[in-house]
């Protein structure tokens, strides 16, 4: 089994983040699949946000 290093949730984030929108912008536009995708990003940004605010906090 191959372990890969262990990234951080702010990374992990990004990361979904980065993809989410990818898969925002494939969809065709003005359709009820689009606004659903164009939500799901913005939650993870919204989580994403909030990882930032609490390192910030912690520091």
């Amino acid at each position: 089994m191959i372990r890969f290093p262990a990234r951080s949730r702010l990374a992990r984030l990004r990361r979904l983040h980065t993809l989410a929108l990818a898969s925002e912008l494939s969809a065709d536009p003005c359709t009820p699949e689009r606004r659903a995708r164009a939500r799901r990003a913005d939650r993870i940004a919204r989580a994403c946000r909030m990882e930032l605010n609490s390192m910030a906090v912690a520091a």
